[in-house]
């Protein structure tokens, strides 16, 4: 997945991809998005931490907007922590 593609926000709520190509029916919500290098990665409610690729939003699920106009505020992405040196 590139880097482009708009990350899920915080409080979404979202389905793993399994192996067989079917989502999860279990639902899981995003407690903490950042950048990883050409994904975003995000933890989850259990404390996985999911690759954008494993994740699918679901149906008529609109984060923390309107959505009737489609205005979204912007989602909260941290930056990744700087190594230790």
């Amino acid at each position: 997945m590139s880097a482009n593609a708009n990350p899920f926000a915080v409080g979404q709520k979202v389905c793993l991809l399994l192996t067989t190509g079917q989502v999860s029916t279990k639902r899981f919500e995003i407690t903490k998005v950042w950048r990883y290098p050409t994904t975003f990665r995000y933890q989850l409610d259990t404390g996985y931490v999911a690759d954008h690729s494993e994740l699918r939003a679901l149906e008529g699920e609109m984060p923390q907007g309107d959505a009737t106009t489609g205005n979204l505020e912007a989602p909260a992405v941290a930056e990744p922590a700087a190594p230790d040196a």
